[in-house]
């Protein structure tokens, strides 16, 4: 997504601009659109409002990247800023995009299907509900996972996860279904997943916005917004119809035409009113049905996780909170996060996170999840792996936000190693809150799918403030090993539960060549 940066306010007018000079032969794409990087060298006055009528990729403070038209093109260059046209391959992984049922990415039915094959195969922890249709009719599904999973259990906590709001944002279903599948597979076998299972109830709705996901992947596939025939000429066109599902809820809707469009051509356009569309009134009825303590609604893409306000620049009465669990939610991803009022993205109205906390009191987060759009096929494990410790986070502190488990980190000095190199492992431990009984473990995984254990200390108490931290823990020289992937284990766990407070994971390959070394 965006960070807001400081360029002149002349920049704000420029883009409604019309009728100019063609900006030359450009090849453009997508009825006249194309993917241009604008280089900004002006940077003397505040950018507040966000530029409406261009869509708006990304926002750095040197550059900016959007699709634009001729005539917005020509506007730049008339400012004197210098552009240049970029290929899709810098927002998707257009490999995928020729690939039928858009490769391994998730299509709705293939959705749909899968959805209702973990509930046939996990009755007893898994059940799929239609909490709504959309524009187009498509059932808007939500599985919930938990022990009693018909019923509502008054004392266990609610957590929320939902994906694509916004059409173009693939990997955003794929995260909400790795969850889910993480969560039924490893039930009954992982002491961890089983006990947030049976003490949880999880909602995951992985497509919030069905009728857009289809028109990405068949159509259009930069479209952002959902179905809407905004004139109702019964006729749908790209370059007027369609309302963001973000900015359609209710939490000062409208506030101001920064944050979000009055203007049905608009990517950023909020609809008629408040609720207006029909995804948004699935998502506000499943939440107010249920108690919702955390939420999450994955978006792509940017590496960021994104706290209310939004519709402001200020910061909100659990402002502390916020961070204090994102802190801990960055030490698994390495995003990072903060509000508007922090600068490193721009200010948004009606959207998801802002109601959730602002009508019902939950602590919502935005993950703008890797680098693209779309990234390439063989990453979406790695975006998975990358979230999954902050995803499952939420889940564990959920009884009490207000917890704060210890943490521990291990790392590598590098990710590639041959025959005769040198390993630096380190090792960061801290206890920020009341002295706590834990056992530490430390372990390698090797590519053999067996396990070498290094370290273990079952029953340790570390005291409140405890900091311990050692770039190079373990120091190696590697022999021969067998070629493939390893990776580096750490766990703060709970003596009496063998719950898992706390995990990190750094991985590392080894290739063969000619050296000499000693065992590991």
């Amino acid at each position: 997504m965006l960070n807001k940066v400081c360029v002149l306010w002349s920049l704000i007018l420029l883009v409604s601009i019309s009728g100019l000079v063609s900006a030359g032969e450009i090849e453009m794409k997508d009825e006249d659109h194309a993917l241009v990087k604008v280089y900004l060298t002006n940077t003397e006055q505040s950018l507040q409002p966000l530029i409406m009528d261009i869509d708006l990729i990304e926002f750095q403070p040197d550059y900016l990247k959007a699709f634009a038209t001729r005539e917005q093109i020509a506007a730049f260059e008339k400012m004197g800023l210098k552009t240049e046209m970029l290929d899709m391959s810098e927002v998707v992984d257009t490999s995928t995009l020729d690939k039928e049922d858009a490769g391994l990415y998730h299509t709705y039915a293939e959705v749909a299907a899968e959805l209702q094959q973990i509930e046939s195969a996990h009755s007893d922890i898994a059940k799929v509900y239609d909490i709504g249709d959309s524009i187009e009719g498509r059932d808007i599904l939500a599985i919930k996972i938990s022990d009693n999973v018909t019923i509502e259990e008054a004392g266990e906590a609610n957590v929320l996860y939902m994906g694509c709001h916004h059409a173009r944002e693939w990997i955003s279903v794929e995260i909400p279904m790795y969850l889910t599948n993480f969560l039924v597979d490893n039930y009954g076998t992982d002491p961890t997943i089983t006990k947030l299972v049976d003490e949880r109830q999880t909602w995951i709705v992985p497509i919030v916005n069905p009728d857009g996901l289809e028109y990405s992947q068949n159509v259009y596939t930069m479209w952002r917004k959902n179905k809407r025939d905004n004139d109702n000429d019964g006729v749908f066109e790209r370059n007027f119809d369609g309302v963001d599902n973000n900015r359609n809820y209710g939490y000062k809707w409208g506030y101001d035409n920064i944050g979000s469009s009055p203007n049905p051509s608009d990517e950023t356009y909020r609809g008629a009113y408040a609720f207006s569309e029909p995804e948004n009134q699935a998502i506000r009825d499943l939440a107010l049905q249920h108690d919702f303590v955390f939420a999450i609604t994955y978006h792509s893409y940017g590496e960021q996780m994104i706290y209310p306000w939004g519709y402001i620049d200020a910061d909100t009465p659990d402002h502390k909170l916020f961070t204090d669990v994102a802190a801990k939610m960055a030490q698994w991803n390495g995003y990072t996060y903060g509000n508007p009022k922090d600068g490193i993205i721009y200010n948004t109205n009606g959207d998801a996170t802002d109601w959730l906390y602002g009508d019902k009191g939950t602590i919502a987060y935005t993950f703008e999840l890797g680098t693209e759009f779309i990234p390439p096929e063989n990453l979406i494990d790695d975006i998975w792996f990358q979230n999954r410790g902050a995803s499952l986070y939420l889940l564990q502190i959920a009884d009490d936000p207000h917890q704060i488990y210890p943490s521990i980190r291990i790392y590598t000095d590098k990710t590639d190693y041959s025959k005769g190199d040198t390993m630096e492992v380190g090792l960061n431990l801290t206890n920020p809150h009341d002295a706590i009984n834990v056992g530490v473990y430390v372990w390698v995984d090797l590519p053999s799918g067996g396990k070498h254990l290094v370290f273990q200390k079952p029953n340790v108490n570390l005291p409140a403030g405890y900091s311990y931290s050692n770039p190079a823990w373990k120091t190696y020289v590697l022999p021969t090993l067998q070629l493939g992937n390893y990776s580096w284990h750490a766990a703060i766990i709970d003596p009496a539960t063998r719950y898992v407070l706390n995990e990190s994971v750094s991985e590392w390959t080894f290739n063969l060549f000619e050296n000499t070394g000693e065992h590991l």
